[in-house]
């Protein structure tokens, strides 16, 4: 028994169409053969030819039980539905860009809003530079206002370190999630 499977690339679906016509065959056809080829590549090699058909905005795909069942898999490691699923497939085979799944994508976002608090802070202690008056400050003032800002800036500096560990952790795992096998 066979199933449907209807595709939305949004963005990506020029982009498709185009790979699709420099490779000389149907877009439907070759998203067929790209979750063919990464079925291959992870042991399920009894894969039956599929019959394209072609849409004017979409991309129709009949998928057997075990296609479906790896489609499902993967969707539910993303945290997608079948649809998003296939689209980051498809995504990743044309541009290489890396899929997040909705947990690191949430990662990613707190991420970014902690990075911001960061900014401000670094703002927050320019402008209380420029407003001090360093010539009527005695030395020892002087020398612990910089002591302050030195520790204020180590302690930035860390947060920011660990920010770009963090991006780069969750795009490398976008990356290498492609080959849908779990690290052991």
């Amino acid at each position: 028994m066979r199933h449907r499977l209807y595709l939305d690339l949004g963005e990506q679906h020029e982009a498709w169409l185009a790979y699709a016509k420099s490779c000389g065959i149907k877009p439907s056809t070759l998203a067929a053969l790209v979750l063919k080829e990464l079925l291959r590549q992870n042991g399920l090699d009894d894969v039956p030819e599929v019959e394209p058909t072609t849409a004017k905005r979409g991309i129709y795909i009949r998928l057997n039980a075990d296609e479906m069942a790896f489609l499902d898999e993967y969707a539910l490691k993303m945290k997608r539905t079948r649809q998003k699923a296939v689209i980051a497939v498809i995504r990743n085979a044309i541009a290489s860009e890396p899929q997040f799944s909705l947990d690191e994508e949430i990662t990613l976002k707190e991420s970014n809003r902690e990075l911001a608090r960061i900014g401000v802070n670094l703002n927050q202690i320019t402008r209380k530079l420029n407003s001090l008056n360093m010539i009527q400050c005695t030395y020892q003032d002087n020398k612990l206002l910089l002591k302050r800002v030195m520790e204020g800036t180590d302690k930035l500096s860390k947060q920011i370190k660990k920010h770009v560990s963090l991006v780069w952790d969750v795009i490398n795992a976008g990356r290498y999630r492609m080959a849908l096998k779990d690290k052991k």
